[in-house]
């Protein structure tokens, strides 16, 4: 019997981030210092956490990957592997930081419902736990994974760090980075070429998204969003910042 859970408790943003910046500092005792800004999710979840990963052939393409309790295992629609796609690194790798979610904050749960059931489970009989992460409108459990899956790929601090190499301003209006961007020969160049002059303000904050993602190997969507939920911007409002 397989149960897959979709009720669970409130949990406050503030904790949700500090459970993630939790995992990242005890991941510093297993695996070595995380200077760099992008998370080593992989090593996180095979070496700190002691689960294992692997790719899988899903029936439901919507299911982008689950936590098998039972197993210990993390498991992902192979879809997503990098190997093969390369342009699915960011999904891919938000996916692996989802369920690591699910581990850190609703473990205890599918833990409790296994308890319960194993007093009325027939001999033999199989009893199975998931968390899926899917690409269709998400509970609030789905919600609770993903933000702990932007706190750990994209951590406060470093996102603040990241955005030093774009202005010197703290939380710049869109105007001013806009004209902090256009003053960066390197990014212009890197993004736009010899075109740079004609770029629109639309272009260059779309490629400064880019650029930040890049950076985190994260989605640009992912990235948006979680400028907006840090406030990296004044008067950005996060849907407004998920729409580029």
């Amino acid at each position: 019997m397989m149960f897959i859970l979709t009720d669970v408790p409130y949990i406050p943003p503030q904790k949700i981030e500090r459970e993630a910046a939790h995992i990242l500092e005890q991941s510093e005792l297993t695996i070595g210092r995380l200077d760099g800004l992008e998370t080593p999710i992989e090593e996180i979840i095979e070496i700190h956490l002691g689960l294992s990963y692997e790719p899988e052939l899903f029936s439901d393409q919507d299911i982008l990957g689950y936590l098998d309790i039972q197993s210990n295992a993390v498991r992902v629609n192979e879809n997503l592997d990098p190997s093969y796609n390369p342009g699915q690194e960011g999904r891919f790798r938000f996916t692996l930081a989802h369920e690591v979610g699910h581990n850190t904050l609703h473990r205890y749960l599918a833990e409790e419902v296994l308890a319960q059931h194993s007093l009325f489970a027939t001999p033999g009989g199989e009893r199975d736990v998931r968390f899926c992460r899917s690409s269709n409108e998400k509970a609030r459990i789905e919600q609770q994974a993903d933000a702990f899956a932007a706190a750990l790929l994209m951590p406060a601090p470093k996102m603040r760090q990241a955005m030093a190499r774009y202005t010197s301003a703290t939380a710049p209006d869109r105007q001013r980075l806009i004209h902090d961007l256009r003053g960066q020969g390197g990014f212009m160049e890197r993004r736009f070429g010899r075109g740079g002059a004609y770029a629109t303000p639309d272009d260059i904050f779309k490629m400064f998204v880019k650029d930040m993602a890049d950076l985190f190997k994260v989605s640009a969507q992912a990235m948006g969003i979680r400028i907006g939920t840090l406030g990296l911007i004044a008067q950005t409002e996060q849907r407004e910042m998920a729409l580029t």
